[in-house]
């Protein structure tokens, strides 16, 4: 269990690495979200937030199993879901896609419908 200072320090971290996200520093911020990830795997935010750093950076393999992480968490299932399968899509998985997308459906059918009409 992290202490109270440790929790504070990875979430300035988590701050740092998405501001540096925002601002095109791409590379930082897959550092700084690997780390996290390695030292919190059960936070799906932070698997989130490197599944959004990979895609940008265009791995987009990594960024797939960043998303699938994140998804497997649970507490942020349905946008880590939605993320996956557009995921899916650019890599043109669309068997994945289809398949992330029914899970989707039955979690949040309201955000199904942007990306449904990519999938064959």
């Amino acid at each position: 269990m992290q202490n109270a200072d440790q929790h504070e320090s990875d979430l300035e971290k988590f701050r740092q690495a998405h501001d540096n996200l925002r601002g095109d520093l791409v590379a930082d911020a897959i550092e700084k979200l690997e780390e996290l990830t390695c030292k919190s795997p059960s936070r799906s935010a932070y698997w989130h937030e490197l599944g959004n750093a990979y895609g940008k950076a265009g791995r987009h393999e990594d960024s797939l199993n960043a998303y699938a992480q994140a998804a497997r968490t649970r507490t942020c299932r349905s946008q880590a879901l939605h993320e996956l399968a557009k995921s899916f899509i650019k890599a043109g998985d669309q068997n994945s896609a289809k398949h992330a997308l029914n899970h989707l459906d039955q979690l949040r059918p309201d955000l199904v419908e942007d990306i449904k009409p990519l999938v064959d």
